[in-house]
């Protein structure tokens, strides 16, 4: 986050199912505390159709994607 310039557009993934979207959420404030820095999310995203999410089978919702605005 220190890197970008002020608007600045941050892409960040996680496959992780033990990192919930909660949690990942919260690494972003915690760094972006860190950098004094600001952080507007654009855009949640998730997996595309072929990775299907499958009731009952909450490991299957695993990928987690944010666009962020740093300033």
């Amino acid at each position: 986050m220190r890197l970008l310039r002020l608007g600045g557009i941050l892409v960040t993934s996680s496959c992780s199912y033990n990192l919930g979207e909660d949690r990942f959420l919260g690494v972003l404030e915690e760094a972006a505390a860190d950098s004094g820095r600001q952080v507007r999310l654009l855009e949640k995203r998730m997996q595309a159709k072929d990775h299907p999410v499958l009731v009952g089978f909450p490991e299957s919702l695993y990928l987690k994607c944010l666009v962020l605005s740093v300033n």
